[in-house]
């Protein structure tokens, strides 16, 4: 499978968004109608979609908030008042090959956090999934729902250099 990451066009891409939306757990129409309004009121927020270049399908999503001040704790802003990125949610559709898609999708977050230096929060009902694991992401708080548990996860922040490190060990057009 091709695929390509792009951000979302709300006016084009919505109704395939929700249907993707709708088939993750705990997904609700009232969910799907609050992440619509945010994402179109927000200028903090990103909506990108991976698209399925062949069959020219959205095959899954991310939502994150790029907050470069400080914001108050809330169900858009993670758990911390400290500059930060969020990642909302990621979705795909729940085929094996789809894996190297919520791993764009995450990735394309971790780069942007990155390039910032700010640290990435989010909250997962299942701490040990092998994408934040992978990722660097850890658990540092449980929060007990009525149907569930929740844990919020931090990515520390991790230094620009390291990361663009053959950037910074090469002189190579440098001059």
């Amino acid at each position: 499978m091709s695929t390509e990451i792009t951000l979302v066009d709300p006016g084009r891409d919505w109704e395939a968004i929700q249907r993707l939306i709708a088939n993750t757990p705990g997904s609700t129409l009232g969910s799907l109608t609050s992440i619509e309004k945010e994402c179109s009121n927000n200028s903090e927020c990103y909506v990108t979609k991976v698209v399925d270049t062949i069959a020219d399908a959205i095959v899954g999503i991310s939502v994150w908030f790029i907050y470069t001040s400080q914001k108050h704790p809330g169900c858009w802003t993670g758990p911390t008042t400290h500059p930060h990125v969020y990642l909302y949610l990621i979705s795909t559709r729940a085929l094996e090959e789809d894996n190297h898609s919520a791993e764009s999708l995450m990735q394309w977050g971790l780069d942007r956090a990155d390039s910032m230096g700010l640290e990435v929060w989010t909250y997962s009902s299942s701490p040990e999934n092998s994408l934040y694991c992978a990722n660097g992401f850890t658990k540092v708080e449980e929060i007990l729902t009525e149907s569930q548990s929740v844990w919020s996860m931090k990515r520390t922040v991790i230094a620009n250099r390291r990361v663009h490190r053959e950037a910074y060990n090469s002189s190579h057009g440098f001059w």
